[in-house]
This record gives C-alpha cells, sequence and structure tokens, in this order.
C-alpha cells in the first residue's frame, strides 16, 4: 500500500514539473511610431537612393513547445498580422507593402542567447527568403535578415533584403523601425509625450459625436501618466545587437566600450520610455 501511494505522489508530482516546465506563450501588439520608422530602397538601374517613412502595426508571437526529458524547451518567435505600410507620397493612395515585402510572417527565428545576466534586452534573429512564392523568379527571391530587439514595452526592427549574387540592378531594402505595445499618450507620433499632444487629445475631442466628455476624461489622464516620457535611443538597440552577436558562434572579439556602456546604463535606468529616458544619448 505504500509502495502504491509514493508511486502515485511520484507521477503526480512529475506530472506537475512538466507542465510548470513550459513557460506559458505570448503575445504582444505593437504599433510603429512614424517618426522613428524608415525603409530605405536603394540600387536598381540608376542606383537611386529613396527613404519612406512608416506606418502600421503587427503582432509578435513568443510560442514554447518542450520542456520534457524527451524533448528540450524551445522557444519560436514569429510575427502575425503584419500590417505595415511605406506611403509613396502624402497625396498618393499608393504604398510599399513592407510586411509582404520583407514576407515577415514566414521568417524563421531564433532567441540569440545574452552573455550579460543583467541586460534589459532580448533579441531576435529572423531569416527566410523575400518571395517564396512558386510563381517567383530567382531574379525576385532575396534573401532576408532580420533583428527584432525588445526593451520594456519598445521593440526595435532592423532588417533588410539581400540580392542573390547573381542578380544585378535590383533593388535593396533596409529596414529601421521602433513600436511600442500598449497605451501610450503620443498623439501626434513625434516620440514624446509633452504639451502638443494634450492639444491633440482637445482637437480629436471636439470632432468626435457627442458625448465625449467620458473619452476626453479618459484620454486626459492617460496623458497625464505618460507626460515627459520619450522614444529610446536607437542607438541602443543596435548596440544590443552588436554585443548579442559578438558572443555567436565561439567568437572572442569584444563590443565596443560605447555598446557595454550604453547597455548598463540601460539596464541600470528605471523606467525605460520615461522622463529618464536615453532619446538623446
Amino acid at each position: 500500500m505504500r509502495f502504491s501511494f509514493l508511486i502515485v505522489v511520484a507521477v503526480t508530482l512529475g506530472s506537475t514539473v512538466a507542465s510548470v516546465a513550459t513557460p506559458p506563450d505570448r503575445l504582444d501588439q505593437y504599433r510603429l511610431l512614424p517618426s522613428h520608422s524608415v525603409l530605405t530602397q536603394s540600387g536598381g538601374f540608376a542606383g537611386v537612393e529613396t527613404r519612406y517613412r512608416l506606418r502600421g502595426e503587427y503582432d509578435f508571437l513568443r510560442e514554447w513547445s518542450g520542456g520534457t526529458p524527451n524533448e528540450p524547451l524551445e522557444l519560436t518567435p514569429r510575427f502575425d498580422n503584419v500590417d505595415i505600410r511605406a506611403p509613396l507620397g502624402p497625396l498618393l493612395p499608393a504604398f510599399i507593402d513592407v510586411g509582404h515585402l520583407f514576407n515577415m510572417e514566414l521568417l524563421t527565428g531564433e532567441l540569440i542567447p545574452q552573455p550579460f545576466a543583467f541586460t534589459p534586452f532580448e533579441v531576435y534573429r529572423f531569416e527566410g527568403i523575400a518571395n517564396d512564392s512558386p510563381a517567383a523568379s530567382p531574379l525576385e527571391q532575396s534573401l532576408v535578415e532580420m533583428y527584432a530587439v525588445t526593451l520594456g514595452p519598445w521593440m526595435y526592427l532592423r532588417g533588410e533584403t539581400i540580392p542573390r549574387d547573381w542578380v544585378a540592378d535590383y533593388f535593396e531594402y533596409d529596414l529601421r523601425a521602433l513600436a511600442r505595445s500598449g497605451d501610450w499618450s503620443d498623439y501626434n507620433e513625434d516620440g514624446v509625450v509633452d504639451a502638443s499632444d494634450y492639444t491633440s487629445i482637445r482637437d480629436t475631442a471636439s470632432m468626435l459625436a457627442a458625448p465625449s466628455d467620458q473619452w476626453l476624461i479618459e484620454a486626459s489622464a492617460k496623458w497625464r501618466g505618460h507626460y515627459g516620457d520619450r522614444a529610446p535611443a536607437l542607438a541602443l538597440f543596435d548596440n544590443a545587437i552588436e554585443v548579442a552577436l559578438s558572443q555567436q558562434g565561439g567568437a572572442t572579439a569584444v563590443p565596443e566600450p560605447t555598446a557595454l556602456v550604453l547597455l548598463v546604463v540601460a539596464a541600470l535606468t528605471p523606467g525605460l520610455g520615461s522622463r529618464r529616458s536615453l532619446y538623446r544619448l
């Protein structure tokens, strides 16, 4: 009887440990800051470089599997519901579909282990093909390399398309974009919550169908809570990528001192994206 009881306890504890070993999946929704998000188009027959401001949003999923003795714990990051656009002009209805251009929803991703335990960043690497349609010719199938770096509610995207070696006079694209999840009161999308955003709130309230008093009260309360918040410096994210990559593949390269200093400052700065923002670094 005692032996049977021990078996039941062991099986119960084992199943509990196995279920706890796998972290919960996570879904975050991000919206781009147009003032900090740019797509650069270069190359082509004429060799012209053109820059486009980006707008849009996307979902970022972190899905876990495994966590048992027979299946190691594995994280699969991926993009979903990507709606990122590069308008071709303020008065033109045409735009570049950036999510499709980089084939973001079908990229294969991984989390890059961080060399320092104190870093507040998570660095993800994604790879794939820009146009994987069976109908596409090899001339249209550029390679895609993209990094996604999270820092609190912020995510930085850095990506590029790389034409095949045998392709000439073909456009290349470079992506630099900053996005944020959750509520933020930067109504004029300039990267800082200040008095001008309250003006935007009042103007919006005046255009809403009555009654708009409750919306104005709620929006004003959020604005007061976010007042003084600034978007973090993009150099923080680029240096986080540099530090992470310096440790890959047995590399012995030492990151630049500036990169390490920025990471240390970021780790020690409370309320990232707040009044103590590192936007000006």
